[in-house]
């Protein structure tokens, strides 16, 4: 890991830290409550995803492959289990980063992205998710419009670089 990615990420590694040496102290109700690290308790947020009945966490699934070309496979972007937090906002950027496309309730009552004619190549995605507190997941999707005879799912679909999520 290089310096520049360690000073990036000390927060994250000082709540493990801190996590990791108090969830192993005395067991006492103040160590317990730190950070709420050590509680097996689901707290009513988003960002601790709510259980299904099966006791299995509720994740989104974002596919990052779209293929509007009308033969019903990938048409449209697919965002599994969103429809489970309606109060969300779905941004699209191209490679450009200008915004090309945004709703909120993304995936109900037909709000789906593309909703007009989209050129190959790379996109950034921003899900935002806000209940108590806020969710966000963020990525790339490659489009596919053009399949040559030697069609390589890397070519054109690149991440944007530099990542302007790392800067």
């Amino acid at each position: 890991m290089s310096l520049q990615q360690l000073k990036s990420n000390i927060w994250l590694i000082t709540i493990l830290f801190f996590c990791l040496t108090n969830c192993s102290s005395d067991g006492s109700i103040s160590a317990r409550n730190s950070f709420k690290c050590c509680t097996e308790e689901i707290d009513d947020n988003v960002n601790n995803l709510p259980l299904q009945e099966n006791g299995e966490l509720v994740d989104i699934y974002v596919s990052n492959v779209l293929t509007p070309n009308g033969d019903g496979i990938n048409d449209f972007w697919v965002i599994e289990n969103l429809y489970l937090y309606p109060n969300n906002t779905v941004e699209i950027y191209n490679s450009s980063d200008q915004l090309i496309f945004t709703t909120k309730g993304y995936d109900s009552a037909g709000n789906v992205f593309p909703t007009e004619e989209i050129a190959q190549g790379s996109y950034r995605y921003k899900i935002v998710i806000e209940s108590e507190d806020v969710f966000l997941r963020q990525g790339y999707l490659c489009v596919v419009t053009e399949y040559p005879n030697n069609f390589n799912s890397n070519n054109g679909c690149q991440p944007l670089y530099p990542d302007p999520f790392l800067q």
